[in-house]
């Protein structure tokens, strides 16, 4: 039987759209049929990093607290684990031009680091690493992690007229790390004041309303007190307390 040459295709011009896995743009130039059908319903699965994280440490901090440095660990997952190239993971430290802290490191998580430490800001701040890897077409993929550090917000109720003291500020009932004052502010039934503290760098509350009524709810005027937190970070706050005892439950519509 004679052998007949393998038939190839031949376009030289670009794909008008994207269809399976050939692009928009390619071009054929004497590829098999199997070639252009591998292409078609085979597409490169693009492998890329599905979580990137700092063990050991929250995705939000609060001002002053520290990240230790030195040797850290980071924890990631990635897909297509088959197109990512041998040795290529690398980690860098983003945030202040820190440079790379590991470089050529297996497909393996954890991946062991050095950097400088401790890291931490006495101000709201963010701080930021990068994972890369390498594919199989020698095309590099990224994830970022980003550390956030923010103030703590005060408030609750209180049988104090006041003026607070920051010890008043820090035992009020309900607490937790923000960017701004403006939300919701609800405190359950008593006969007491309601208080809402913040960093005096988000700004100054103008508006309370009472969420069921949207009817303004009148407030003392506000005075400042400087508190120091848990690592030493120190800011003013302002301090809102309800004009009159409120006995029954209420949320606070702060803006």
């Amino acid at each position: 039987m004679a052998d007949y040459p393998e038939e190839r295709y031949t376009n030289l011009t670009p794909t008008t759209a994207t269809v399976g896995g050939v692009l928009a743009g390619t071009t054929f130039d004497q590829d098999t049929w199997q070639q252009v059908f591998d292409m078609l319903f085979y597409p490169y699965q693009y492998p890329a990093f599905s979580s990137f994280s700092l063990n050991g440490y929250a995705a939000i901090l609060e001002v002053g607290a520290t990240i230790a440095g030195g040797a850290e660990n980071f924890a990631f997952a990635d897909t297509n684990v088959i197109n990512i190239q041998p040795n290529t993971i690398a980690v860098q430290n983003v945030t202040g031009g820190g440079g790379w802290i590991a470089v050529a490191q297996p497909n393996v998580s954890p991946v062991a680091t050095v950097f400088p430490g401790p890291v931490t800001y006495a101000v709201d701040a963010t701080h930021t690493w990068l994972i890369q890897g390498t594919n199989t077409l020698a095309g590099n993929f990224t994830r970022n992690y980003t550390v956030h550090w923010h103030w703590r917000y005060f408030y609750g109720p209180s049988a104090l007229a006041g003026p607070f003291v920051e010890a008043d500020i820090e035992g009020l009932v309900s607490t937790g790390l923000g960017t701004g004052f403006a939300g919701n502010y609800s405190f359950a039934a008593g006969m007491t004041y309601k208080y809402i503290t913040y960093p005096a760098v988000w700004g100054l509350a103008t508006i309370f309303k009472d969420s069921l009524t949207l009817l303004d709810v009148p407030m003392w005027p506000v005075y400042v007190v400087n508190v120091t937190n848990g690592f030493g970070a120190a800011t003013n706050y302002n301090v809102h307390r309800t004009w009159n005892i409120i006995n029954a439950a209420i949320t606070i519509i702060v803006s």
